[in-house]
């Protein structure tokens, strides 16, 4: 018995991992995906260490764990392109609002010796990261991944977008994710009725 050959183009996007949005890729959101505030992985640098590179497709939550210093690190102008120039502010403000419709970010705040991204409702009500529902902060891991690692002309997966949310707000959640970048293809796994009915049934495999 002869093995499969693998498609030498697949093959090459699955081994490649750089966080510039010209280098499509293959993003992984796994179905129990937890926001980590702190953790080891420096959002300041150019380009993914081998251990981000080689944790985007598994269930590793410390793939997410640069993601608030990236945000900080954006929001004080230290978010530079390979030639050292400042890239443009506001970019993950602009992608929460399309994927979280309950909160906005709205600067930052130091509390004790750290600095975090601070966050508004439509009252003008401040909140803290840790003050984020599961849903938000869900939202906020989706946005700022897509911005940090450039997601763009590549191939997202994600397991249970409906996560900590309705069926109403995991569907408003998927338009958000397509309105963050044409481009990408989506491949969902969901229960979500609303989710299901957003694609013609002839994208849609059924399960079990």
């Amino acid at each position: 018995m002869t093995s499969p050959q693998n498609d030498p183009a697949l093959a090459a996007m699955l081994l490649e991992y750089e966080l510039d949005p010209s280098v499509p890729k293959v993003e992984y959101f796994h179905a129990d995906r937890k926001l980590v505030v702190g953790g080891a992985l420096d959002a300041t640098r150019l380009g993914a260490s081998p251990m981000e590179r080689g944790a985007r497709l598994t269930r590793d939550d410390a793939k997410y764990s640069g993601l608030v210093r990236f945000v900080v690190a954006s929001g004080l102008g230290l978010d530079v392109d390979l030639e050292g120039k400042v890239r443009p502010q506001g970019r993950v403000t602009a992608a929460f609002e399309k994927v979280c419709r309950s909160k906005k970010l709205a600067g930052l705040y130091r509390a004790g010796d750290g600095v975090f991204p601070g966050f508004q409702d439509a009252g003008g009500k401040p909140y803290g990261i840790s003050q984020l529902s599961s849903s938000e902060a869900d939202a906020f891991l989706f946005a700022a991944t897509f911005v940090r690692s450039g997601i763009r002309r590549s191939v997202v997966l994600i397991d249970n977008p409906e996560l900590h949310k309705s069926d109403a707000e995991a569907k408003a959640f998927v338009e958000g994710l397509l309105a963050l970048e044409e481009e990408n293809q989506l491949i969902v796994a969901t229960r979500s009725p609303g989710i299901i009915g957003m694609v013609p049934g002839d994208r849609v495999i059924q399960l079990g």
